[in-house]
Parts: C-alpha cells; sequence; structure tokens
C-alpha cells in the first residue's frame, strides 16, 4: 500500500477529526463513548474514575479489551467499591 505523493505533502488536521476517538477509554464518559457533544460533566465522570482507582487500587470498569471496556462503560454498573 502506497499513499500518493499529493496525499503525503498534505497537513494535518488541525482539529477533531469526524470519527475519531481521542482519549483512554477506561476514563471516557458514556456519552464521550456514544460520540456525542460533551461538557464539564465528562472531565467529573474521569475525575470519579481516577477516585475510585486512587481509593481502591483498581478501576471500576475492567475487560480484557478496549471494546469490551467500552460496552462495560455504556451497559454495566461500576465493580462495587471495596
Amino acid at each position: 500500500f502506497r499513499l500518493p505523493a499529493a496525499d503525503i505533502a498534505k497537513p494535518a488536521p488541525d482539529g477533531p477529526m469526524d470519527g475519531a476517538v481521542a482519549g483512554t477509554i477506561g476514563y471516557m464518559s458514556p456519552e464521550q463513548l456514544r460520540g456525542l457533544p460533551v461538557d464539564h460533566r465528562t472531565d467529573l465522570f474521569a475525575l470519579g474514575v481516577l477516585a475510585y482507582e486512587m481509593l481502591t487500587g483498581n478501576r471500576p470498569f475492567a475487560a480484557s479489551t478496549r471494546v469490551a471496556l467500552a460496552e462495560a462503560i455504556l451497559h454495566s454498573p461500576p465493580r462495587p467499591f471495596g
């Protein structure tokens, strides 16, 4: 597979790309995983995940793959505290 020379010379996009996921999945809010608009509550979700992890030594959602982790965040309750 080779890119045409014209594509190689194009500058990288300045803003987010449509369909691109940026971030660490384990800290993403359900809205962010669904591709919906996000606001300060997404940051609060990530802070909650971090606090949970600091207090318990584990993440609130666990899975063996990134897709399964996203599925757990979207559809499962967090693991019990403790």
